[in-house]
């Protein structure tokens, strides 16, 4: 492992690639800010760091989703998640390895120190009880239903070989390293090692291994970000990035629906969101070829499709739109765009993102069609498309401004508010050539949407610019499309400049904070963690206390993985 950069908030947590990792049972953990040590999040919050002689100066030379090494003047300290519900580890000669936990005393039992768990609010099944052992420099800390099952794990960990485990994921990621002559080869290693811990065993519904955006402060699945990390997936593991897909069909609704998010025992009722499933189900069939696979995701799809025609289309119109909610804080979950401003109306709109996503996976579906060797379906989708084509180009585009808008179905106009989500009809395959030039022309413009990091989520000319998620900030999943979208439009040297682009930025700030965010300044002035998001950064990071650019975020490192594997 070469990348050293430790910063707070960073994910530290089992991997469902090398244990069973239950979202019921889950006890993940954050990087300390200012400690060597891991917050975990059991019933109740464990602190639990190293300390050290005050003249000793550790430094990272290992560091990983799931554990760190510090070297310190010849020794070595050492962190590592053995199991799901079991850390062990060492400190050096004179050091103290220190734990905390959150309104529990410890009482010991058989040499061992138990916390009481039971009382605690953190939603996990697991750590009723908690036990800690230490001896010498070695510790471990273990999690069970009963302090008689937490106390045998700890004596497990106690013993467990820790330069072996240490070593097996190093040449973990060593496998998948990129030449050190790379000048993102620590970046694609902190991708890979990130997106590793992400990933949770089938349980209860869903029967195949699934994804959630990043672990902490979110815990579910997500419909859209599952295909994006399914995208990045493919690269290292497609038999992986098939199963992220068909965990959505797994809990697909009697209706048809996906829903907006789920865990193995529920999901969202009624709402959803951005339809991109055939999309990227294309992108893994590209890595594995496997026909089988790409029809259940076809017939799932289909009825997906089917639900949104019968759900988000008002009218006889082929326009669709999001359901939206009475909260300012977020006003439209199911776009994935929660506090743009383009929802901040209360009038109904036809959605130029949803019709885009919908008209891009008519053509996706087709594609599936052709080889499936299903041709009448193909005509189907393909007349799906060009009716949608003709409604956006009544609707949506505006001559006069030579840029698309969401409809306000209540005045019976354009609702003129410049978002990213604008140009996702050079994505859909909706423009024509002057339509895709009038929006490369916005795209370079300086007082619209050209930025020191591209592309802004609203406009600089829209008055609620600034740096608030989706009121400003960049979405590298926006990036990641539109880019697609100028390449399919004939502008490659504008999209390589894109993809380009954001690899430096996520490069820069990785360098700074070792992690990938959820967003970044457009201006690439504000480190991302003093971005706003849906109101003021607070330090330290603390998700409980207040949502924030999230670290380690799902989509931003599959996609920005993805993007490092063209090279």
């Amino acid at each position: 492992m070469s990348f050293r950069s430790w910063s707070g908030g960073q994910l530290f947590a089992c991997s469902g690639l090398d244990d069973e990792v239950l979202i019921s049972k889950d006890i993940p953990g954050i990087l300390c800010a200012d400690l060597m040590g891991v917050r975990l999040y059991a019933k109740r919050p464990h602190l639990l760091w190293m300390g050290r002689p005050l003249h000793t100066h550790p430094v990272v030379d290992g560091l990983g989703g799931d554990f760190f090494t510090l070297s310190d003047q010849g020794e070595q300290m050492a962190m590592v998640y053995l199991q799901s519900a079991l850390i062990g580890g060492k400190t050096i000669r004179g050091g103290d390895i220190c734990l905390a936990v959150e309104g529990a005393k410890p009482a010991l039992c058989e040499g061992v120190a138990v916390y009481d768990l039971r009382e605690g609010n953190y939603p996990t099944l697991n750590g009723n009880f908690s036990a800690f052992i230490q001896e010498g420099e070695r510790f471990a800390l273990a999690f069970g239903d009963t302090a008689r099952e937490a106390i045998a794990l700890a004596k497990r960990g106690l013993t467990a070989d820790l330069e072996e485990e240490i070593q097996a994921r190093k040449a973990r990621m060593a496998a998948i390293a990129r030449p050190a002559s790379d000048p993102y080869a620590d970046l694609y290693e902190k991708c890979a090692s990130t997106m590793r811990t992400q990933i949770y065993s089938p349980e209860g519904k869903i029967r195949h291994r699934w994804s959630t955006p990043d672990r902490l402060p979110h815990r579910k699945m997500w419909f859209w970000d599952s295909v994006f990390h399914a995208v990045g997936w493919r690269n290292l593991d497609p038999a992986l990035a098939e199963e992220l897909l068909l965990a959505m069909v797994d809990i697909q609704t009697a209706d048809g629906r996906f829903p907006l998010d789920a865990t193995p025992t529920a999901c969202a009722p009624e709402a959803t969101q951005p339809p991109l499933l055939a999309w990227g189900a294309l992108k893994v069939y590209e890595q594995t070829g496997n026909q089988a696979f790409l029809k259940q995701i076809y017939t799932a799809n289909s009825r997906h499709l089917d639900w949104i025609e019968a759900s988000r289309r008002y009218t006889e119109l082929p326009l669709y739109s999001w359901q939206t909610e009475d909260n300012h804080l977020c006003r439209c979950g199911e776009s994935g765009m929660d506090n743009s401003p383009r929802f901040d109306t209360e009038h109904p709109l036809f959605a130029i993102d949803y019709t885009c996503f919908v008209a891009s996976e008519c053509c996706r579906m087709a594609e599936i069609a052709e080889i499936l060797n299903l041709p009448k379906d193909k005509e189907v989708y393909l007349s799906r498309f060009a009716a949608i084509k003709d409604a956006v180009d009544q609707y949506l585009w505006c001559e006069e401004d030579g840029f698309y808008y969401d409809w306000d179905r209540k005045e019976q106009t354009h609702h003129k508010v410049r978002a990213v989500s604008s140009f996702l009809p050079l994505f859909a395959g909706l423009c024509n050539k002057e339509q895709a030039t009038a929006l490369l022309c916005c795209l370079q413009d300086p007082t619209d949407f050209a930025a020191e990091f591209p592309i802004p989520s609203i406009s600089k000319r829209d008055a609620t610019y600034g740096s608030d998620m989706w009121r400003g900030p960049v979405w590298i999943n926006y990036n990641y499309m539109i880019a697609e979208g100028l390449e399919k439009n004939g502008f490659s040297a504008e999209a390589e400049s894109l993809r380009r682009r954001t690899v430096e930025v996520l490069n820069q700030w990785f360098k700074v904070y070792g992690t990938v965010f959820e967003f970044y300044d457009c201006e690439n002035q504000t480190p991302p963690p003093k971005l706003y998001r849906k109101g003021e950064a607070l330090e330290p990071y603390d998700f409980f206390n207040r949502l924030q650019a999230i670290r380690d975020y799902g989509w931003s490192n599959t996609l920005l993985l993805d993007l490092l594997s063209r090279k």
